[in-house]
């Protein structure tokens, strides 16, 4: 999902200098291609094209993720543990569960984690903002970030996972290994750069209207 959704707001970043951890909710052990050790091997791989500092996985359920204290406690420790300044999270409406429960889950723990008299190994930390990733088409995001220099590594990023998005012989058919699955990603990436004036993008949602140092802050010449 961090491929497919945010692989190029990822790598623009990296390139920049962030450093940026991706963390995988579930080892992905019920879906239909590959198995969670080939994924895992395939999400090592991508995690290098990306530039990501590190990559771990919480191990939660496939399929059963779910909005509840046991793995609300797993997350806000995941939080508190790596001290983000921004957290990306699937978008809380989507047509997986495991999406639409991990949003939920942590849009939970992005406020909880800050509480004191909430315990977990780690002490109490607060994120400070909080972008959700793939907002369902009624949404407005609320920015769209310039992937044009970076869309071919998302692509090369989202190759890496051969079990998933190559239909062999033996794959059991699915949309992600359908015949025009790149053309759609590619689609969605055009037209929403083309919603903010470039080639690629990507939208990203939050609650909270970003505040914004300058209307020209994006522009590195723009600051001299």
């Amino acid at each position: 999902d961090l491929e497919l959704a945010i692989g190029g707001t990822i790598i623009t970043h990296t390139r920049k200098g962030f450093r940026v951890v991706g963390v995988d909710l579930t080892r992905g052990e019920k879906g239909s291609n590959g198995s969670p050790e080939i994924r895992a091997r395939e999400a090592a791989e991508a995690a290098e094209i990306m530039g990501l500092s590190h990559r771990l996985n919480l191990g939660l359920p496939d399929l059963g993720v779910q909005d509840n204290e046991e793995q609300l406690e797993i997350v806000v420790e995941s939080i508190r543990y790596l001290k983000p300044r921004l957290i990306l999270a699937p978008y809380w409406f989507s047509h997986h569960p495991d999406h639409e429960n991990g949003g939920n889950l942590l849009r939970r723990a992005f406020f909880v984690a800050g509480l004191k008299n909430y315990t977990t190994k780690s002490p109490p930390f607060n994120p400070g903002r909080i972008f959700y990733y793939a907002p369902p088409p009624h949404i407005s995001p609320s920015i769209i970030v310039d992937i044009s220099s970076a869309f071919s590594g998302k692509m090369e990023a989202i190759a890496c996972y051969r079990s998933q998005f190559q239909r062999k012989e033996e794959s059991f058919p699915t949309n992600l290994n359908a015949p025009d699955f790149w053309k759609r990603i590619e689609s969605r990436c055009l037209y929403w750069g083309r919603q903010g004036g470039t080639d690629y993008g990507e939208p990203l949602y939050t609650p909270q209207p970003p505040l914004i140092p300058g209307l020209f802050w994006e522009r590195e010449e723009d600051r001299s």
